[in-house]
């Protein structure tokens, strides 16, 4: 990775949240990131600087797991204070690093902050694998691109400008 690439990521006002189709799928009916807890954290919404995070975290859900990119600066000026930025060792991850926003609430307006949908199916990459019945506010939202997920084996530290090359 080259350096100007690393400085152009870490200036990029781009966040990235990865999570199911059937999330992503209540997230935009009901135009709202919900806050969740785990066993770890207090409720949360949970938010990546680094798109490879994103894509890791949507690898492994089925039928598909979804990658939203959001326009960071308009996120920022909606949750002002309420977003914190920490940087996370994942030692269950190999010890990778996660450069994290996250938002302890709900946040309103989900759909206005959603620039790009990245679908990743974990089949054969084709749209007929996932029921356009079911998710069709997806598949038909002209923001979605659909990706087959078995290409983005080793995405950690994969930079915005690597994954639009893909």
């Amino acid at each position: 990775m080259k350096i100007y690439e690393i400085i152009t990521e870490s200036n990029r006002a781009d966040v990235y949240h990865g999570t199911s189709i059937d999330n992503a799928m209540e997230i935009l009916s009901s135009d709202m990131f919900y806050a969740s807890q785990s066993s770890t954290s207090e409720a949360q919404v949970s938010f990546t600087r680094q798109i490879g995070q994103a894509i890791r975290f949507s690898q492994y859900i089925e039928p598909a797991g979804v990658v939203f990119v959001i326009d960071g600066e308009l996120l920022k000026r909606q949750v002002g204070k309420k977003m914190k930025s920490f940087d996370a060792n994942l030692s269950g991850m190999g010890g990778a690093e996660e450069k994290e926003e996250a938002v302890w609430k709900d946040i309103n307006n989900a759909s206005a902050m959603i620039k790009q949908i990245i679908v990743f199916t974990n089949v054969d990459g084709s749209e007929e694998e996932l029921d356009p019945e079911e998710y069709g506010a997806i598949l038909n939202d002209p923001r979605t691109t659909i990706k087959q997920h078995d290409n983005y084996r080793s995405t950690d530290n994969m930079t915005r400008k690597q994954f639009d090359r893909t």
